[in-house]
């Protein structure tokens, strides 16, 4: 039931696994050319024969996002499968308790220029919301 539901911290409902995510810039990438996708901010930037992870994500923009424009465009979105994350993503998965597709329905079009601090490229500071 709604009235039920609380509010949390991205914290509380997710694992942040960024300590896992490792950049690759394009001369590294094309050493190693394949089938797995390599994600940045905003989806798939390449493809390359590694992966990192094996397993549903949700990826959110850290930097280069489509903040402003939240509500045409995703902010998030899902992945499965083998993978590898650049550094210009967040990489969450909820946490036992939570649903994985709850949790990225309720981000892929947040507005989160609130969170947002100062500088040349937009970057969410707080994990709050």
């Amino acid at each position: 039931m709604i009235m039920d539901w609380r509010t949390v911290t991205i914290n509380d409902c997710c694992e942040i696994l960024d300590s896992q995510r490792v950049p690759l810039n394009a001369e590294q990438r094309a050493k190693i050319q394949g089938n797995i996708p390599y994600y940045g901010a905003n989806g798939v930037q390449g493809y390359i024969s590694e992966y990192l992870f094996d397993e549903a994500l949700i990826l959110m923009a850290e930097d280069g996002g489509n903040f402003e424009q939240f509500s045409t465009r995703p902010i998030a979105y899902k992945i499965s499968g083998k993978s590898w994350v650049n550094n210009h993503a967040h990489i969450l998965k909820a946490k036992q308790g939570y649903n994985q597709d709850f949790v990225f329905y309720s981000l892929v079009h947040k507005n989160i220029l609130y969170f947002i601090q100062g500088g040349t490229r937009s970057k969410p500071h707080y994990w709050t919301f």
